[in-house]
């Protein structure tokens, strides 16, 4: 029954992983490897993607096929992905939770690599591949909790795996692997817990924000770690330390697990680099009626407050700033200003351009102010 209750929350929350991408992948051609039961097939179904789905057990491919039986834009296939023999490519390409199984299904000298060349060998050019997989060095490992295939604390860790099993990777490996694999430059977001319940998803972006300790921090130590339903006794409260892992810088290094994407160009489509520019975090809520769940693609309350932030604490400049061109946010420009300063009080946390109106010209060359 544990374990029944686990897939159905798995069935809820999995399909939210590739929420940030919805604009993305609707209407495009995608190859899902490994559909399992077909939650998030359904998903990429209902919103208007071309599906073709694989899956090995022809009990989970009768299930994900049953489940799909409504939607025509959905094909599902009861087939190893080295066997598959289908000469289409596609826009995109999907490995969730299914990189890790490479060594079991995969020939070769080097399963992992082999499965993403293969992959890459499927997405048309500029094609992009979108993998989920824990992290061998995630934060939940180090306080004891079992490695999730292997089913002991610290197997993964300590690297125990054998040629015949399942097999995890740090970021560093995986960014190595994609390197090789002709899959360079990837993305990576970081959702948590772990990309199989996910709440919330940090972005790069969030990590690098000059205010990403109160960012980051204050949305992970909301999360319940505990999000395989496979009980444990911690070694320390991981809620606690992720303040401190914040600050240090390492999240990305002791996430649980990754979301990444690549292309084939090495470059994302401008659509999804823009997007992953300009969000700190996307947050879910789905523990509601249907009706009160929401999503929220997070940047801080002053950036999308800001005319309105300006226009009370500093009505003269709000007055003379031309509101119709827009306003930009300069945290990269801002982050090589105070790189190397020495901090103390901080009272520059936000650089921003603006364009100034007629009227703050004039005071300009009247006062004969420089601004």
């Amino acid at each position: 029954c544990r374990h029944a209750a686990t897939a159905k929350l798995e069935d809820v929350y999995k399909r939210q992983l590739l929420r940030p991408f919805e604009p993305f992948i609707k209407k495009r051609h995608i190859l899902e490897i490994g559909c399992g039961c077909g939650a998030m097939t359904r998903y990429m179904g209902e919103i208007g993607a071309s599906v073709t789905a694989l899956e090995g057990s022809l009990r989970r491919a009768s299930i994900a096929s049953a489940r799909c039986r409504d939607l025509d834009n959905v094909s599902v296939f009861c087939d190893n992905a080295e066997n598959f023999n289908n000469e289409e490519l596609y826009d995109v390409v999907t490995l969730i939770g299914v990189l890790e199984y490479s060594r079991i299904f995969i020939s070769g000298e080097n399963p992992p690599l082999e499965m993403l060349r293969l992959a890459r060998s499927l997405l048309k050019p500029e094609g992009t591949l979108i993998i989920a997989i824990e992290n061998r060095f995630g934060l939940k490992y180090f306080a004891g909790a079992p490695e999730d295939h292997l089913g002991t604390p610290y197997s993964g860790i300590s690297d125990h795996y054998q040629r015949n099993t399942a097999v995890t990777f740090g970021r560093r490996q995986l960014e190595r692997l994609l390197e090789v694999a002709g899959l360079g430059k990837p993305a990576f977001l970081f959702p948590f817990p772990d990309y199989k319940l996910p709440n919330v998803i940090i972005t790069e972006t969030g990590l690098k924000h000059p205010n990403t300790s109160e960012i980051v921090g204050n949305l992970l130590v909301q999360q319940s770690l505990r999000a395989q339903g496979r009980p444990y006794v911690g070694a320390f409260s991981e809620q606690s330390a992720w303040y401190g892992i914040v600050e240090e810088g390492i999240v990305d290094s002791v996430a649980n697990s990754f979301l990444i994407l690549a292309s084939t160009n090495n470059q994302l489509p401008p659509v999804l680099k823009d997007n992953l520019e300009k969000v700190c975090a996307y947050i879910y809520s789905v523990n509601r009626r249907a009706e009160m769940c929401i999503r929220d693609r997070w940047k801080t309350v002053l950036e999308r407050f800001f005319p309105a932030f300006m226009e009370f604490y500093f009505p003269t400049a709000h007055a003379g700033i031309d509101w119709t061109q827009g306003y930009t946010f300069l945290d990269k420009e801002l982050q090589k200003v105070v790189r190397d300063a020495k901090l103390g009080r901080r009272w520059t946390d936000s650089l921003v351009r603006v364009s100034y109106g007629r009227m703050c010209n004039s005071l300009r060359r009247k006062n004969g102010c420089v601004m």
